[in-house]
């Protein structure tokens, strides 16, 4: 799969190559059945703000 080989090839440590591939598992399912040259900054920018505000409105523990 894409988001197992492209981390292999940069030259990185065993430990940044599993989280390279696991952040990668989690990001890319949002955009669903879009290829990868079709998802936009745009589609990007709006999963990073998804992703702030989810986390902004997360209960804390006092």
């Amino acid at each position: 799969m894409v988001w197992e080989e492209y981390p292999k090839h940069q030259n990185n440590s065993k430990e940044t190559i599993d989280k390279k591939i696991w952040h990668a598992k989690h990001f890319l399912p949002v955009f669903g059945d879009k290829n990868i040259a079709d998802i936009s900054l745009m589609d990007i920018k709006n999963f990073q703000l998804f992703i702030f505000k989810s986390k902004l409105l997360k209960p804390t523990t006092a």
